[in-house]
């Protein structure tokens, strides 16, 4: 399931995911390079190599799988932070059944 979020300063439309984010699952980091998440990006590349150096790297799985569960969620919050709101009646409800507040 997706939700359209627009910026009210500048109309600028994002459509992001919810749920579990698979992209983040399989690709790690490269997803918030590609969202320009940058905050995200550098905190979750700085994460993964202090796990990859203390555990040959078996750490990084469970770190990567437990991001995923929460990415979305979280890139939709900052979102909000940033001036997006729901595009309409139905993200706003969409956005409560995940329990995100705008």
């Amino acid at each position: 399931m997706k939700v359209t979020l627009i910026n009210n300063n500048n109309g600028d439309v994002k459509e992001v995911k919810l749920g579990f984010s698979w992209t983040m699952f399989f690709w790690g980091s490269l997803v918030p390079l590609i969202r320009k998440d940058w905050i995200a990006a550098m905190i979750l590349i700085a994460v993964n190599i202090v796990l990859g150096a203390c555990t040959y790297g078996y750490g990084t799985i469970f770190f990567d799988i437990a991001v995923a569960a929460f990415y979305n969620k979280n890139y939709i919050q900052r979102l909000i932070k940033d001036n997006y709101r729901p595009n309409g009646e139905t993200e706003e409800m969409k956005l409560r059944k995940y329990n995100i507040n705008f």
